[in-house]
């Protein structure tokens, strides 16, 4: 699987679910055993419409912080419901389901 190949450790929000307010930020984080440096993560929001599915990609530089782990920042504009998949390496290794809900 991409999680255990990426090594990945630990995990922050633990949950698949999550509910946020629009127009704030949430600060995903993890740790890694991998031997090779991480420095970039995408992140893909996939949102159900009438149509087809909206999806949209940001691209994000991973931090480290004092403790070591890996993080970034992502912003939620829209209400409604996203699933969030996000890649490292090119390979999904984890995916929240958003709740957006007005400010």
């Amino acid at each position: 699987s991409p999680f255990l190949r990426n090594k990945i450790n630990h995990y922050f929000p633990q949950k698949g679910i999550i509910k946020v307010r629009a127009d704030s930020t949430v600060r995903f984080s993890f740790t890694t055993n991998a031997s090779r440096k991480m420095d970039k993560v995408s992140v893909v929001s996939v949102r159900p419409s009438a149509g087809e599915n909206e999806r949209y990609q940001f691209d994000y530089d991973l931090q480290v912080d004092q403790e070591g782990k890996y993080f970034f920042d992502h912003h939620f504009i829209r209400t409604g419901y996203t699933s969030l998949i996000i890649y490292l390496n090119g390979e999904a290794v984890l995916i929240y389901n958003i709740y957006i809900s007005k400010v």
